[in-house]
């Protein structure tokens, strides 16, 4: 069964970009534009989700909140896309956008792998 990744991303374009970059890689990938349907995925429970992939400027709550109650509640570990201002998060793991997709894809891979450690 391929790996599942929950994007929330708020950018369209950044949407399909990071679709194009998981899917041929063969992970199952899952779109969220705002934090109301991240919360809406993970509470249907249709399909086991590996990691959350969380952009910063996620309409409808704070990401640094979205991202704790993620882990608390459905366990889930969270990979922050942060902006390169603020590039940490103490707690989480982060990316700073911009970012190299190979990167990212680095930081998804161990973001994963933490949870299964």
């Amino acid at each position: 069964m391929p790996q599942h990744i929950l994007l929330a991303e708020p950018d369209p374009g950044m949407r399909r970009t990071l679709l194009r970059l998981f899917r041929p890689l063969g992970f199952q990938v899952s779109a969220a534009a705002n934090a109301a349907a991240v919360e809406t995925m993970l509470g249907a429970g249709d399909a086991a989700v590996d990691v959350l992939v969380l952009a910063d400027r996620l309409p409808g709550a704070a990401p640094v909140a979205l991202a704790d109650r993620v882990s608390a509640r459905h366990g889930v570990p969270v990979l922050l896309l942060v902006d390169a201002e603020r590039p940490e998060e103490p707690g989480h793991r982060c990316v700073a956008k911009p970012f190299n997709l190979a990167d990212l894809l680095d930081a998804v891979q161990d973001t994963m792998l933490a949870r299964v450690s």
